[in-house]
């Protein structure tokens, strides 16, 4: 099982930078410990105050026609209602504030910053939007009981850092059955 895990790097200039990697854990027999193996690179941190104000913020309802809505479209809309109450602002095919652009291709997503493509991470709630949390809900594929399908999910959308009422949660749940 992978997770992120976030370091803390200075720079020459003074400034702490955060930045994310993926995370495996191994056990080795042969010394009786765990080791941690880093998978690959996420990005930097970037953290945005939570405004509570998402009249200010339009963003898509994802709980509208509940049942009506393919996973992926449902999921999308979460993160864009996510990102509006992070303070970002829809602008033309993606959502962006003072730093960051986010923009959701198919099934994909793309963070940049002035000109070219970024790996970042955007800590939200209790995990982080990524490249690599976003493929992971979107390509999930549930396996196991009714129970073990809806800890499973709840574990990805949990790690990647949104908040779902139970209705809706009910209803990602039963797209897998």
């Amino acid at each position: 099982m992978a997770f992120i895990r976030v370091k803390t790097i200075p720079t020459k200039k003074g400034e702490k930078y955060q930045y994310a990697y993926l995370v495996s854990n191994r056990y080795s027999r042969k010394t009786k410990k765990v080791c941690q193996k880093v998978i690959s690179y996420v990005g930097r941190v970037y953290r945005f105050p939570k405004g509570i104000d998402t009249a200010a913020n339009p963003a898509p309802t994802p709980g509208l026609g509940l049942g009506e809505s393919p996973f992926h479209e449902m999921l999308a809309g979460l993160f864009q209602q996510e990102l509006a109450n992070q303070g970002f602002r829809q602008a033309g095919d993606g959502w962006s504030n003072d730093e960051l652009c986010v923009r959701f291709e198919e099934k994909t997503v793309v963070f940049s910053k002035g000109r070219g493509p970024l790996n970042a991470a955007i800590m939200m709630n209790e995990g982080f939007f990524c490249r690599h949390t976003y493929d992971a809900l979107m390509h999930f594929k549930g396996t196991g009981t009714e129970a073990e399908i809806g800890s499973q999910l709840a574990n990805a959308l949990l790690g990647a850092g949104l908040k779902v009422s139970n209705e809706l949660f009910v209803a990602l749940v039963e797209k897998f059955i």
